[in-house]
């Protein structure tokens, strides 16, 4: 029926909240905010946030699974769709994430460690991309900090491998669920499934893929372009990709496994693994130090203050965010290796919902822009100087140098297995690849096929010590001897940073076949395959330790393992390079080389390792007690004041001097010798008429400097004291460095 005198009246639609943020987005764009334009704000921030990006992007490939995920991917070029089967004894089954190295092993080959850090670069700057995409419509001091620092976090990720595909997986289905549901085209539908099928076959974190898709879905219910039963049916195709692998529906359980288990699970000599949110700041601090955890914990915090903002306006959002916060809080607590996993899914969700429309539209944002957003943007630079000069540089980190652990091997090696203590030390040799040796497991791989137990078994037995057999408490048999020669043991292979398993291995039969590599290769002295080799290092240790050796620093020289490798004199790595083959040398009980090192430290860059010092002076009175069953007054002055100055606490395993009978001329020698100006500490025990407790801490610091003629003349001259203390321990001081010398 028609009513004279009325026009119909057109209803428009309602909009949707993002459909209100993208007009205030365009409103803002129509004012000059946009990627280039003439906001000098919006410009600072994008300088600022390329600055972070080319931080994280520009740093040596330095992830513990390289060598390991490189020599899968040779395998899998050779035809093989088990890699870790083929490589490792004692595993019998495939892995899902069988592809996961190719790409790195084709880069690598093609372009050597070059291939390796574009391979990196396209990473971070790809999600660091996606990431602005999200900001540059909204932006404000909460989404600039979130993008900003999830970028941040993707340092771990970048560092490894492996764990790239996780999160480019993550990127990836968060981008095109998001515009499939609100689009409802099927190509986008398709991608995702291809995404879906990609990721099954290349990461480890697999099992994220769907509990991501229903996580966007939840929050585009009532915004979503498909029917529910639509979205039930593409879910349940997106989960069928999950069969389509080698490992078949088990890869899912795997995938659970190492996602709740640890995607970097190593042996430890304790035999318990990483857990506990303690352990986890703990690690993430060793490894990033504190700038990437503290990123994280900021992220967190902006997150949950963007939920609350959707509470009453939008309860479904509010659920949305809360329950993708409490995943990513629990990835990044399970295991340091999800962290870069968890910060993107968190950063990405919360950057998608944006801010409401009627907070967005507020003058505060434009005041924080104005005032808030600057500073931000000044502190964020300010950490990327500070903290570039150590950290940035381009190719592969010294630390897996696998060239020094190829040279000590032999060009023949008996036919056996060597046993790996981590990742690094195993995906070493099997890059290497000797013909002859096959290693035995890795832990990762021992932790899907319930043999973790049995790694941390022998682990601990070897710390420990405890070679011959006995019966654990849960009654299985004990003793890393039988554990050993059953598996036909050639090599122990350790890497470096596990100091308290090579001071364990000193006394017993297996020797180092080299000092100064990133993983330190062991052998059996019965074995006459490395007799030569061993004898060798031995003649080294006699020679940094008690020769007239004298350490220089690491120079550049262009190598791809060369974090300095265009000669631009980076202090950081140097420094922290030193100071771990200090540590090495001390827990091979060459403490020294190991002062000696520490020393040329000290003079060089002004550096205090003050705890390393410590542990020097406790091992050198420690070898004194041992070869004269007394202390000098020296040597005990010098440990008690470096364990001070360390906060660490000395154990009264053996009775010390009384201290109070030290001179003043020793007193001030001592503070001199542990501020590493050892020649003046020389100049002032050198004087005249000086006590024999003196002279002998004189040819402590001569032996020590490399004045090898002069320390021997001291001691000579000392084993004639009246004092039978002093005497007894110039004649053992003096008999050792001859042996040594002898050597």
């Amino acid at each position: 029926m028609k009513v004279s005198g009325h026009k119909p009246v057109s209803k428009k639609p309602a909009r949707t909240p993002s459909a209100a943020v993208a007009a205030n987005g365009a409103s803002d764009r129509s004012s000059g905010s946009t990627l280039f334009g003439e906001d000098s704000t919006t410009r600072f921030a994008l300088i600022a946030y390329v600055v972070v990006v080319l931080w994280i992007a520009l740093q040596p490939l330095a992830g513990d699974d390289l060598w390991w995920d490189l020599s899968r991917g040779r395998e899998v070029l050779k035809g093989s769709i088990a890699p870790s089967r083929l490589m490792l004894e004692l595993d019998d089954q495939s892995e899902s994430d069988w592809l996961g190295g190719v790409i790195g092993f084709v880069s690598y080959a093609a372009f050597d460690s070059n291939g390796l850090m574009l391979f990196r670069c396209g990473f971070v700057v790809g999600v660091a991309f996606l990431l602005w995409r999200c900001v540059r419509d909204n932006l404000s001091t909460a989404t600039f900090l979130l993008a900003s620092l999830a970028v941040v976090c993707l340092l771990p990720a970048a560092d490894s491998v492996s764990l790239v595909y996780d999160v480019l997986g993550a990127v990836a289905t968060l981008w095109f669920a998001d515009r499939w549901l609100l689009g409802g085209r099927s190509v986008s539908l398709l991608i995702l499934l291809g995404v879906g099928l990609l990721w099954a076959n290349l990461g480890a974190g697999y099992a994220l893929f769907l509990p991501i898709v229903i996580g966007v879905a939840i929050g585009r219910l009532g915004e979503s372009s498909v029917s529910q039963n639509g979205v039930i049916v593409a879910l349940l195709l997106l989960a069928a990709t999950a069969w389509m692998n080698p490992r078949g529906g088990l890869g899912i359980l795997d995938s659970f496994q190492r996602i709740r288990g640890s995607l970097d699970v190593d042996v430890d000599v304790s035999g318990q693994g990483t857990v506990g949110v303690i352990q986890t700041w703990q690690t993430w601090s060793e490894r990033y130090g504190v700038v990437v955890p503290l990123a994280f914990v900021i992220l967190s915090v902006l997150a949950v203050g963007l939920q609350f903002c959707w509470l009453k306006r939008s309860p479904r959002r509010f659920w949305q965010l809360g329950s993708v916060w409490i995943a990513g809080q629990w990835l990044a607590w399970t295991s340091p290796a999800n962290l870069s996993l968890a910060a993107v899914w968190i950063g990405m969700t919360c950057l998608s919902a944006r801010l409401p429309a009627d907070r967005a539209a507020k003058g505060s944002v434009t005041r924080w822009k104005r005032g808030l957003l600057p500073a931000c943007c000044l502190v964020l630079v300010g950490i990327a100087a500070v903290k570039a000069p150590a950290d940035m540089g381009w190719g592969i980190d010294e630390q897996q140098d696998f060239r020094y652990l190829q040279s000590a091997l032999p060009a023949v090696l008996p036919v056996g297995t060597g046993w790996a203590d981590s990742l690094r030390s195993g995906g070493m040799i099997a890059w290497i690849n000797p013909e002859g040796v096959r290693l035995q497991d890795l832990p990762h791989r021992a932790m899907l096929g319930g043999r973790l137990r049995q790694q941390h078994d022998i682990a601990r037995d070897l710390a420990e010590q405890r070679k011959t057999s006995y019966y654990r408490s849960n009654g299985s048999q004990g003793g890393w001897w039988l554990s050993l020669q059953d598996r036909q043991t050639q090599l122990l292979l350790v890497e470096a940073d596990n100091v308290e398993l090579i001071a364990a291995l000193e006394p017993t039969l297996w020797k180092p076949l080299t000092l100064d590599s990133p993983v330190v290769a062991y052998a059996s002295t019965g074995n006459s395959a490395y007799s030569n080799r061993i004898l060798e290092t031995l003649q080294q240790r006699h020679f940094v330790d008690r020769g007239p050796w004298s350490y220089q620093r690491p120079q550049s020289t262009g190598s791809p393992f060369d974090r300095d490798r265009f000669g631009l004199a980076i202090e950081g790595g140097a420094i922290g390079q030193s100071i771990r083959q200090a540590e090495v040398f001390t827990a091979m009980e060459l403490p020294n080389a190991a002062m000696r090192i520490l020393h040329a430290e000290q003079l060089r860059s002004g550096a205090e390792p003050a705890e390393a010092i410590a542990r020097c002076q406790m091992m050198l009175l420690h070898r004194e007690y041992k070869r004269a069953d007394r202390c000098s007054q020296f040597q005990a002055l010098a440990t008690t004041l470096a364990c001070q100055r360390a906060g660490i606490a000395l154990a009264d395993a053996f009775p010390l001097p009384d201290l109070s009978e030290c001179s003043d001329a020793m007193r001030g020698a001592v503070q001199l010798y542990l501020d590493g100006r050892w020649r003046e500490a020389i100049e002032l025990l050198g004087v005249g008429g000086l006590s024999d407790q003196d002279r002998y801490g004189l040819a402590i610091l001569l032996l020590q400097l490399g004045d090898l003629d002069d320390g021997r003349a001291v001691l000579a001259a000392l084993a004639e004291s009246d004092d039978s203390a002093l005497r007894l321990l110039a004649s053992e001081a003096l008999a050792s460095l001859e042996f040594d010398l002898a050597s």
